[in-house]
C-alpha cells in the first residue's frame, strides 16, 4: 500500500447549475398522454409542452426514474414516475426556462440542476496520528472495543453516494482485485452476482440497468472535467479518478485485519491475511461524481439529478443506508428521490458543510436526514465544521486516513489522510451500520434512536461552549451502540445519551458521533 499526498484549495459548496438539462414532474394524466416514440427528439405530443421546447431548443427527454413503483413515506404516497429530464441543444437561462416550465398546465415541478463540491479538505498522507482510534484523552471511539461486539454483517448494504470507488483497492476487492484486473473484485463490495455471472450486453435481473455487476456510473455531462476523467455516458463501471468516494467507502468498509491498507467501521473481521473475500457490511458504488478543472485546480463535482437516480438505484437494490459527503440543494428531482429512499426503509447520512459557519443547505435542512458534524482530536468542533440546531450528530473528521485513488499512478493500491465532514459522514453511517448488523430487525428509526442515544457529550469542553446544542447529541462511540443485548429495542422516544463510535484498526481508520436526544423520524420508512 502506498501513502498519496493531496492539498487543495477552498471552494465554495455550491458552483452552479446545469446550464443545458433541468428536470421537470410531470402530473400522472400528462405521463399517460406523453407521445413515448418522440420522446428521444425532444418532443412529448403535447402542444405547450412542444412548443416551450422548441422555443429553447430541447432535443431530448427522457424518464429520470424509469420503472419506478410507488412507497408511501408518512402516509403520503410518493411516486417518481412524473420526473423527467429534458436536455436542449445549447446553454440557456435555466432559471427563467424552469419558471415558464412550471407555468405549463400539467407540470406539477420544474427545477434546474444544481452542482456542487464535494465536502473534504485533503491533507497529507501518513499512518501517524491515528487519534480516532485510540487516545490517551479518550476523543476517540473505542472501536476496538466494539469490534469484541460486533464487526458488521454481509448482508448490510451501504450506498456510497460520490466521485465512484476504487471497487478493485484489495483492501475493499479483496486480494484477487486490481487494476489490471478489475473484474476480480469481491472482499466488502456489494456485487449484482446476477449480472456479473449473466449474459454480457442484457439486462439479466430486470432491474432497468444493462451489466450493473458493480453499481452504476450516473455521470454523463459532467462540466469541465479534468484531464483523464470519464464524464460522458452512464455505465456499468463506477470506478474512482477523483479519490474522494474511495476515500468515503474506505471508512465504511475497508477489510479489517487483513494486514492490508486501512480499517473500516464496519468491515468485517479477517484472519490476519489477505484473502479474496470479507464477511464485512458492503459498499454499494454508486457515481455521481466527477474530478473537475476548477481555476486550474483539481476538485470533485457532484450533480443534483445523479444523485437522485442514485437514490432510486440504491433503494430499489436493496441499500438501507445512504452516505453522502456533498453540499445539496432542491434540484434535480433529488427531494422527491430522497423521499423514495426513505420509504423504502433507508437512513440518509450527510455532511453538515466545510465553511465554518451555521448555514444548512437543502438535505441537511431536512428533518429526516443525518446531518453530521466534524470534530477534531480534542472533541472539540473542527474549525472548518459547519454546526447549528440542525446538526443531528458529530464525529471525527481530522486527519482521518483511509483509502484512495490516485488516478496519477493509477494501478496502486494508495492510503491517504483527510479532513471534513466528508470524512465523519461515512464513519457514522459505518457506526449505523454496526447498529443494524447487531439488530437486524430494528427499524430505520430505531438504529437512528441508537445512534443519538449511544453519544457522547461533547458539550461540556471550553472549545465548544460557542455551540450550545449544534453540534447534535454528541460524538458517536461505536462501543456503546453494540454494548447492549441484540434486539434490545430503544423506545421510539427520545432515548438517553452516550457514546457512538467507529473506527480504524492496523493502520486506522475510525469514526464518532455524538447524539442528542431528537427522534428524526415518527412515521414512514421501515
Amino acid at each position: 500500500v502506498k501513502v498519496a499526498v493531496v492539498e487543495r484549495r477552498d471552494v465554495p459548496g455550491f458552483v452552479g447549475y446545469v446550464p443545458d438539462e433541468i428536470v421537470v414532474q410531470f402530473a400522472q394524466p400528462v405521463v399517460a398522454e406523453l407521445d413515448n416514440a418522440a420522446l428521444s427528439n425532444g418532443l412529448t405530443g403535447i402542444s405547450d409542452l412542444d412548443q416551450l421546447g422548441q422555443e429553447y431548443g430541447a432535443v431530448s427527454v427522457r424518464p429520470q426514474f424509469p420503472g419506478a413503483r410507488p412507497k408511501k413515506l408518512k402516509g403520503q404516497v410518493i411516486g417518481l414516475t412524473g420526473w423527467h429530464k429534458i436536455r436542449f441543444a445549447r446553454h440557456v437561462a435555466v432559471e427563467a426556462v424552469v419558471n415558464e416550465y412550471k407555468n405549463v398546465p400539467g407540470l406539477i415541478d420544474a427545477q434546474p440542476i444544481g452542482i456542487h463540491t464535494t465536502s473534504a479538505y485533503p491533507n497529507d498522507g501518513s499512518f501517524s496520528n491515528q487519534w480516532h482510534m485510540n487516545q490517551v484523552n479518550d476523543s476517540d471511539i473505542d472501536a476496538p472495543e466494539a469490534w469484541d461486539i460486533q464487526t458488521g454483517e454481509q448482508n448490510l448494504i451501504v450506498a456510497m453516494l460520490d466521485t465512484g470507488v476504487r471497487y478493485f483497492h484489495r483492501d475493499l476487492g479483496g486480494s484477487e482485485a486490481s487494476y489490471e484486473n478489475p473484474t476480480n473484485v469481491d472482499g466488502n463490495m456489494w456485487i449484482n452476482w446476477i449480472e456479473k455471472n449473466g449474459s454480457g450486453g442484457s439486462d439479466d435481473d430486470n432491474n432497468g440497468f444493462v451489466d450493473d455487476w458493480i453499481g452504476w456510473d450516473f455521470v454523463d455531462g459532467g462540466s469541465a472535467c479534468w484531464a483523464g476523467e470519464d464524464c460522458f455516458d452512464q455505465d456499468d463501471d463506477p470506478r474512482d479518478f477523483n479519490g474522494h468516494g474511495t476515500h468515503c467507502a474506505g471508512n465504511v468498509a475497508a477489510i479489517t485485519n487483513n494486514g492490508y491498507g486501512s480499517t473500516g467501521t464496519a468491515g468485517g473481521w479477517g484472519d490476519g491475511t489477505l484473502q479474496p473475500t470479507a464477511n464485512g457490511v458492503k459498499v454499494m458504488a454508486l457515481r455521481i461524481g466527477w474530478s473537475a478543472d476548477y481555476f486550474g485546480e483539481e476538485r470533485g463535482f457532484v450533480r443534483m439529478d445523479f444523485a437522485a437516480e442514485a437514490f432510486y438505484y440504491a433503494a430499489d437494490n436493496g441499500a438501507r443506508i445512504a452516505s453522502c459527503s456533498w453540499g445539496s440543494s432542491d434540484t434535480g428531482g433529488v427531494g422527491s428521490a430522497i423521499d423514495y429512499f426513505l420509504a423504502s426503509g433507508g437512513i440518509v447520512f450527510k455532511a453538515a458543510g466545510n465553511d465554518g459557519d451555521a448555514s444548512a443547505d437543502y438535505m441537511c435542512g431536512r428533518s429526516d436526514v443525518i446531518s453530521v458534524a466534524a470534530t477534531d482530536q480534542d472533541d472539540c468542533k473542527a474549525d472548518f465544521s459547519n454546526y447549528g440546531p440542525w446538526v443531528d450528530v458529530s464525529a471525527p473528521g481530522v486527519s482521518i486516513m483511509s483509502l484512495y485513488h490516485f488516478h496519477e499512478h493509477p494501478s496502486g493500491d494508495y492510503v491517504a489522510t483527510a479532513s471534513g465532514t466528508s470524512m465523519a459522514t461515512p464513519l457514522a453511517a459505518g457506526v449505523s451500520a454496526l447498529i443494524w448488523s447487531q439488530n437486524p430487525s430494528w427499524t430505520a428509526i430505531q438504529v437512528e434512536q441508537k445512534l443519538y442515544g449511544s453519544s457522547d457529550d461533547i458539550y461540556g469542553f471550553s472549545c465548544n461552549s460557542s455551540y450550545p446544542d449544534m453540534l447534535g447529541a454528541g460524538r458517536i462511540n461505536a462501543y456503546n451502540t453494540v454494548n447492549t443485548s441484540p434486539e434490545a429495542v430503544p423506545a421510539l422516544s427520545s432515548v438517553g445519551l452516550s457514546l457512538v463510535a467507529i473506527g480504524l484498526a492496523l493502520l486506522g481508520m475510525l469514526v464518532c458521533l455524538k447524539a442528542k436526544e431528537r427522534p428524526k423520524r415518527t412515521s414512514g420508512g421501515t
